[in-house]
């Protein structure tokens, strides 16, 4: 099972979107350790290409596409967690937390 919570997941998304991307790095550092031991292949992989993505994440369009690599990441640990999710599409889960995706 994942070792990302829901709670910690909303923290991640809520710095994103508030705080921007240098805020989820720090964030991503102390969930990361824990990740190495607990997370499934699947979401230790998008994990770093979401830290990679964030890292490297330069443009506004960049930045605004941002929420959505998270996604990705929420549903592979939807995945981990055995939810087959095959009607989930892309902005399904933002918008849960975002009105306006």
């Amino acid at each position: 099972m994942c070792f990302i919570k829901g709670l910690e997941a909303f923290a991640l998304l809520a710095a994103l979107l508030l705080g921007g991307v240098k805020v989820v790095a720090l964030l991503a550092r102390r969930i990361g350790r824990q990740l190495i031991a607990w997370a499934s292949d699947d979401v230790l992989i998008e994990w770093s290409r979401f830290k990679r993505f964030i890292a490297s994440a330069s443009t506004e369009a960049e930045t605004e596409a941002a929420p959505f690599e998270f996604e990705r990441l929420l549903i592979a640990i939807r995945r981990d967690y055995g939810h087959k999710g095959q009607a989930v599409e892309e902005g399904d889960l933002l918008g849960l937390f975002i009105t306006d995706v």
